[in-house]
């Protein structure tokens, strides 16, 4: 039940979608092009490829993340299921949740440090 009740919960799964990210990287990307906007003047004309590439990568990292999410939680549905199958080891299907769950918690955290990594990297170029 517990299983099911994360899957459903929709105030977890909106945590994991920043509202604004993905506009605001479009915005950048979209002010670095014009050739009328004072931001695309303020950086280093030999560098907003490079801007623009890591802006690109957080557009990533956030897609990515939303989908990991829910490949998280359509496998923890999935052994939820199994779970409740009368033949089921619900021990070692209990087991292998808390083991879905750590390595998704591991992926999360290199994901978190891949981002500020970029976001260290632009930073730098500006």
């Amino acid at each position: 039940m517990e299983l099911r009740a994360f899957a459903a919960d929709a105030t977890t799964r909106a945590s994991f979608k920043p509202d604004h990210l993905c506009g605001q990287v479009d915005q950048l990307l979209i002010r670095l092009s014009s050739n009328l906007d004072p931001l695309k003047y303020a950086i280093d004309y030999r560098r907003i490829g490079e801007v623009r590439q890591y802006l690109q990568q957080f557009g990533n990292f956030d897609a990515a993340i939303f989908r990991s999410y829910d490949e998280l939680v359509a496998e923890l549905d999935q052994i939820a299921t199994q779970i409740q199958a009368p033949a089921s080891d619900k021990q070692e299907r209990s087991r292998y949740a808390q083991r879905v769950v750590e390595d998704f918690e591991s992926d999360l955290r290199a994901s978190q440090s891949a981002v500020r990594d970029a976001k260290t990297q632009t930073v730098r170029l500006i």
